[in-house]
Parts: C-alpha cells; sequence; structure tokens
C-alpha cells in the first residue's frame, strides 16, 4: 500500500481548488485552511467572493481564510456580513468576527463608515436575517464589552425568539464579567455553617 506525503496531499488539494466539481473544491478549502495554507490563500479568496459559488463553500472559503491569515481576511469577512447575499454566509462571517478585538480599527478600509469592529457587528443587529442578528448577539457576548449592553438590551425584545434569547444570554456573560464593587462580598447561604469564621 502507498502513502502519499503531507506534501503530496497538499499539492493535491491545491490543485482541487480548481476543479468543476464544487464538493472537491469544498474539502480541498477545508483541507488547506486546516493546513493553514498560504500559497492557497488567494485562489481561496477568490473563491469566497466568486458570485456563483455554493453558499456552504463560502462559509468553508470564510473559516479557511481566518485560519490561514486572519488579518488579510478581516476585509473580506466585512464584506460578507455585510453583502453577501446568503443569510448562512453573512451568519458564518459575522461568527468569525467574533474572533477579533471589539475595538480593532477599521480605518485603514477606507469604505467603512464605522470605526470599529464593534461598530460594524452592531449594525449587524438590524440584518434581514434572524441567524445573523442572533450571530451578532452571540459574538458581542463572547466579546464581554460593557459598550454592548445597550444594543443588547435593544436586541432583546426582537420578534424571534433565539434572537431574544441570544441577546439575554450575551448580557449575562457581560454582567458576570464585569468586576464586582469591593464591598460586594458573598453573603453566606441560610443554614451553612459559620463556626470557620
Amino acid at each position: 500500500m502507498l502513502f502519499r506525503s503531507q506534501d503530496d496531499e497538499t499539492e493535491t488539494q491545491r490543485s482541487s481548488l480548481y476543479s468543476p466539481n464544487p464538493e472537491f473544491i469544498r474539502y480541498a478549502v477545508r483541507y488547506l485552511g486546516k493546513s493553514r495554507d498560504t500559497h492557497s490563500y488567494a485562489r481561496i479568496h477568490l473563491i469566497a467572493q466568486t458570485s456563483y459559488s455554493p453558499p456552504d463553500l463560502v462559509r468553508d472559503a470564510l473559516d479557511a481564510l481566518w485560519l490561514i491569515s486572519s488579518s488579510d481576511a478581516l476585509e473580506t469577512l466585512l464584506d460578507a456580513a455585510r453583502r453577501h447575499r446568503s443569510h448562512l454566509v453573512r451568519e458564518r462571517a459575522v461568527m468569525l468576527l467574533a474572533n477579533y478585538a471589539p475595538n480593532a480599527k477599521l480605518e485603514p478600509i477606507a469604505k467603512y463608515r464605522e470605526k470599529t469592529l464593534f461598530e460594524a457587528v452592531r449594525e449587524r443587529l438590524s440584518d434581514d436575517s434572524w441567524g445573523v442578528r442572533r450571530s451578532a448577539c452571540e459574538g458581542m457576548g463572547r466579546w464581554g464589552d460593557p459598550l454592548a449592553l445597550t444594543a443588547l438590551r435593544g436586541a432583546t425584545s426582537d420578534s424571534v425568539d433565539d434572537v431574544s434569547l441570544s441577546a439575554h444570554e450575551a448580557l449575562s456573560r457581560i454582567r458576570e464579567r464585569r468586576p464586582k464593587p469591593e464591598g460586594d462580598m458573598a453573603l453566606p447561604q441560610e443554614g451553612a455553617d459559620q463556626s470557620s469564621t
């Protein structure tokens, strides 16, 4: 039995990025993303931005771009979160954006009116898709930034229960991360043995 080296497999998958079969391309994108293959970045980037690529393939391409070079992927993720026709792709892009710092400056990317990544994700709370709105709530909860409190409070009244629940959960996460005032100690539970004090 012949075994192929990892280099051979990487070359095979790079070639598969040009296959007419979307499933071959999808497997290659996943493999090369997990391998963090920088040589494939440009081709995967093109796949992510091609309008006729199936949404599942674009989602995998966004994952791969982030794995290969998160700094280079930021603009592509912002574009996908804002403009892609598929709500599934916008949802994945918002989830990936939550991996960056919320105060990441967007000034180098001149086409965005938002100044920080937090503002760009907060804007997704008004997306037509409830899945994108839910992902925005989850991302803000992961960040734990108190700046999100106002936006999340508004999202608790979303007409879709999944969004409202995600907003409540995100608010809880943010509140848990906030430092307690110095004099705010937990009271002993009723009936607890206090002889050790």
